[in-house]
């Protein structure tokens, strides 16, 4: 029986082991001829830093988020393009929303 079709493994950059996590995802993906999603969650500023700057920086801090995450990917898997997503809210909460969004069979994020 093939457990594992959708897996979603929640990139955190500060993590120790995150590329060896990844490849266990990977791994356990192609073990199960499924699929891995890669997710980054970042929580916003507190309402106080609202203002133009803000915006700007924030749509950086988006737009660098998204390609460290895809670079990620391709140093993964080059041979296959895996589904990469940034995120806005809560990192313990955003990837649970997901998950019930998406129907993910596993979560794998490291520690």
């Amino acid at each position: 029986m093939r457990r594992f079709k959708k897996i979603l493994y929640v990139h955190d950059e500060r993590a120790e082991g995150a590329e060896e996590t990844l490849d266990l995802a990977l791994e356990l993906a192609n073990r199960n001829d499924g699929k891995v999603d890669l997710i980054t969650v970042l929580q916003p500023p507190p309402a106080v830093f609202a203002s133009n700057i803000s915006v700007l920086l924030r749509s950086r801090w988006f737009k660098e988020s998204a390609a460290t995450l895809d670079q990620l990917a391709q140093k993964a898997s080059p041979d296959r393009t895996l589904k990469t997503m940034v995120l806005e809210g809560r990192p313990h909460i955003q990837p649970i929303r997901d998950v019930l969004r998406n129907d993910y069979d596993l979560v794998i994020k490291p520690i």
